[in-house]
């Protein structure tokens, strides 16, 4: 087994990960400083023994440890080397004495006498390094196995661990990290949860915390230990056993079809942008990240072939589900999205030919999401619907999406309906061939452009 392993990160320079070839345990990752693979591997091999020989004391411990437990001794043999540990280490004692040893006691004996001196990781670091995008080995490990993880949902899930530093102290510890101290977290959280009147240090009311965020505070701790589990920081992933919290979440509202109509025929729009971001959401159930992504490449004769999704932390990514898919588009959407193409201020030829069709201040980043949502709430006003009546509503820019998978539901089967909406299909057969999928688009073509003339006549 090799040592290490390669991969590239931002910049298209190699970096290596290299594991004890002993207890195969990540010791470190460095920086090839190269775009050439040979050259990589060769600087990694010479790398190599330098690294190893950093951190020789617990490699050459648990190799010691690991043919011991390998083999079977007589009493005596197994006192010298209690001896030989106690000369090296006086101040540590056996968990029992060699007159007390039998054959069938060695080996949990060896599971369970611990002459080494135990590292404790920092509690609150652990979490904290195990969220960093580019310090994270979890991560890098998902990387350099073709595993996606986006930037951004790393930094979602480090904001959490502020919740976790409210309540642990700096020196709590992974290793002692209990299921009772978890609990005990829990109940606060839950205090957060209900209080009503907390206030921070500006004085400023605290929003109390959901059942889901309370849930996804402490999956945001449970993944990294189980990560400690697998990588033999721990024995067990405290987390477990604790009761999984039931979270309802409010239903999405969506407007009705004539709602939907009269938004944009009588609708007043900030910005054409904002207007013709609505229009194709509502029309092909695409999320905002992938309105957002959309490139003049992207536009078809009769399709939109959605291929990216953006994130302000991440950039251009894959869609939510990692696949690429195609969604019908009427004529009358395709023209309005050219003519916002035509209007890119961007002139050069990035922006001809991929430029972003929802182009926003720079020519390499898109129109801002909170733009647009800010618009479709400003204009769902300008037609009587107020901000209450929104939020009572639960009525937001992603309730576009629901609003096409409910319209369309009762023209198309489920099959359909997840093909151009990109859900992972439950049941997809090995053998459903590729002129079967077009003809599936066909229908769904003439099904949207008859959506589109019923809802805009």
């Amino acid at each position: 087994m090799r040592p290490f392993y390669i991969f590239k990160r931002a910049g298209n320079n190699y970096y290596a990960q290299f594991h004890d070839p002993v207890t195969h345990r990540c010791i470190a990752v460095r920086s090839m400083g190269t775009k050439n693979k040979e050259e990589a591997l060769a600087k990694a091999w010479s790398m190599f023994s330098g690294i190893q020989k950093k951190e020789p004391q617990e490699s050459e411990i648990m190799g010691i440890i690991n043919t011991l437990s390998r083999k079977s001794y007589r009493l005596e043999e197994i006192a010298m080397l209690q001896t030989l540990i106690q000369t090296k280490y006086p101040e540590l004692r056996p968990a029992v004495s060699a007159q007390s040893v039998t054959a069938s006691t060695v080996p949990d004996i060896l599971e369970h006498t611990a002459f080494i001196p135990q590292k404790k990781t920092p509690l609150l670091k652990y979490i904290a390094d195990f969220w960093d995008f580019e310090k994270s080995d979890y991560v890098q490990d998902k990387l350099a196995h073709g595993q996606r993880i986006g930037k951004r949902h790393c930094y979602e899930q480090a904001n959490l661990v502020k919740y976790w530093r409210e309540f642990f102290t700096d020196d709590a510890t992974l290793e002692e990290l209990t299921v009772t101290q978890l609990r005990e977290f829990e109940r606060y959280l839950q205090k957060r949860h209900e209080n009503t009147v907390l206030k921070n240090s500006n004085g400023k009311p605290i929003t109390p915390l959901s059942t889901a965020t309370m849930k996804n505070i402490i999956r945001c701790g449970g993944i990294s230990f189980g990560w400690a589990v697998k990588q033999g920081y721990i024995s067990s992933n405290p987390e477990d056993a604790l009761t999984q919290y039931s979270t309802v979440s409010k239903e999405r509202g969506i407007l009705s079809a004539e709602e939907a109509r009269e938004l944009f025929k009588h609708g007043q729009w900030e910005d054409e942008r904002y207007r013709v971001a609505s229009l194709l959401a509502m029309i092909t159930g695409m999320r905002l990240g992938e309105i957002q992504a959309l490139r003049r490449c992207d536009i078809g004769d009769d399709m939109i072939y959605v291929r990216r999704a953006w994130s302000p932390v991440d950039g251009l990514k894959c869609p939510k589900n990692g696949k690429e898919r195609k969604v019908p588009l009427p004529p009358e959407v395709r023209k309005e999205l050219l003519d916002l193409v035509s209007k890119n201020p961007h002139k050069n030829m990035f922006a001809e030919s991929d430029g972003f069709v929802f182009w926003g201040t720079m020519p390499d980043k898109p129109l801002v999401s909170n733009q647009i949502t800010e618009g479709f709430k400003n204009a769902l006003h300008s037609i009587g619907i107020t901000e209450k009546m929104r939020e009572e509503r639960n009525i937001v820019f992603h309730s576009w999406r629901h609003f096409y998978a409910t319209t369309i539901a009762h023209d198309v089967d489920e099959k359909h309906a997840q093909m151009v909406l990109g859900h992972e299909t439950p049941a997809m057969t090995k053998h459903y061939a590729d002129h079967q999928r077009a003809k599936d688009l066909e229908e769904m073509t003439s099904i949207t452009n008859a959506l589109y003339k019923k809802l805009m006549a």
